[in-house]
């Protein structure tokens, strides 16, 4: 049997995961380099719900290896995998905490994903649609003209 690691979060629950699975999170694979008898490592960060998703995500991509960092990078989400395109698909504040999980625990990955989703989600979207999708408060008038500004000045055309 492989090596295993008990991962806790702040709401108790624990889930014990073989060393090779929790390597494919940055910030374990780190602390097990520097600690290498690491039995338990609690996560501050990261509750019950995202880290069973995580978990779900690091297990089918370390047994199937049908995607890569490029293939997110440069394809369209709809050109992905049918399991990571379901994968994503999840009410925003769900999609939220999954994209502080995996910014926490360091899946450069995961993180590419759900950025390459969010990009499939908001591509016909003006910026207040998009602002109310991720639950951003409207802006004001003044920093609408602001940041108008700032966009012009930079417009590269």
């Amino acid at each position: 049997m492989s090596q295993q690691i008990k991962l806790k979060t702040p709401d108790g629950y624990s889930a014990e995961i073989p060393i090779h699975i929790a390597h494919y999170m940055g910030m374990v694979k780190n602390i097990l380099e520097d600690v290498p008898d690491c039995k338990e490592l609690p996560l501050h960060n990261c509750t019950r719900p995202y880290l069973e998703k995580i978990i779900l995500f690091c297990k089918h991509y370390h047994k199937n290896k049908d995607i890569d960092i490029n293939m997110i990078r440069m394809s369209p989400f709809e050109a992905l995998p049918l399991w990571y395109r379901e994968f994503c698909i999840m009410h925003i504040t769900e999609y939220n905490q999954l994209t502080y999980g995996a910014n926490y625990l360091d899946i450069e990955i995961l993180r590419l994903l759900l950025c390459n989703y969010l990009l499939h989600l908001s591509k016909d979207m003006d910026s207040i649609q998009l602002r109310t999708l991720l639950g951003f408060a409207p802006l004001s008038v003044e920093k609408q003209c602001e940041i108008s500004e700032i966009l012009n000045w930079y417009d590269p055309q």
